[in-house]
């Protein structure tokens, strides 16, 4: 009985953890502030890359994405009463009040690919994925069936890039672009082994790590 009792404790502690580490922030001003400035960077890389050539067909207007990543932040720090709007109303806010030119861009997804994903660091990884879905979810209604970071970790399954080594890199994806395979995985089109999956509880207790 007192097993019992400690295992039902230890699954109920994994249980509560695994459901905290899956909630999601919301998108808005106030967490945007409290993103690195690469993380900021890698949000509105994401988005942009998603609303261009998911939304827009391949449509942009030029522009400089450290440059609108400081009109964002600058936007919700002049306005502090608007930093509970989601961060992609201020995205198209903005663009709207200062209307350009579109015009087709020469590469889908332009040089999102997996060299791109092997230079960004875990944080980022984790910032574009949630602009690129901030986007899919908004406009085309995309379904967000696992956690976030299934979905990271599986990209980089998909390039066979490892934190302990970000150098290797699979010669035969690497060229795909980000967007592509999460829009895969999305769709249960990918099917990769997510390095970053925790092994069930009873597999801390029972197995060694080594196995």
């Amino acid at each position: 009985m007192r097993v019992f009792c400690i295992l039902y404790v230890v699954s109920l502690i994994f249980s509560v953890n695994v459901a905290a580490d899956t909630v999601e922030p919301r998108y808005d001003g106030e967490w945007w502030l409290t993103l690195t400035e690469d993380e900021k960077l890698a949000f509105y890389e994401g988005f942009d890359d998603c609303y261009v050539t998911d939304v827009k067909n391949g449509y942009s207007p030029d522009k400089t994405y450290a440059l609108e990543r400081n009109k964002i932040t600058k936007y919700y720090l002049d306005n502090p009463g608007d930093q509970s709007e989601y961060i992609y109303k201020i995205i198209i806010k903005l663009e709207n009040e200062n209307p350009r030119n579109l015009h087709l861009m020469k590469e889908r997804h332009q040089g999102y690919d997996g060299e791109l994903w092997r230079m960004y660091i875990d944080s980022d990884h984790l910032a574009f994925v949630r602009g690129y879905i901030d986007c899919r979810v908004t406009y085309l209604h995309s379904t967000i069936s696992k956690p976030i970071k299934y979905y990271v970790g599986s990209i980089s399954s998909w390039y066979g890039i490892v934190l302990t080594d970000p150098g290797e890199i699979n010669e035969k994806t690497g060229g795909d672009k980000i967007g592509d395979v999460l829009v895969r995985l999305l769709e249960d089109k990918a099917k990769v082994e997510d390095p970053s999956s925790p092994k069930k509880w009873w597999q801390k207790i029972f197995w060694r790590s080594d196995k």
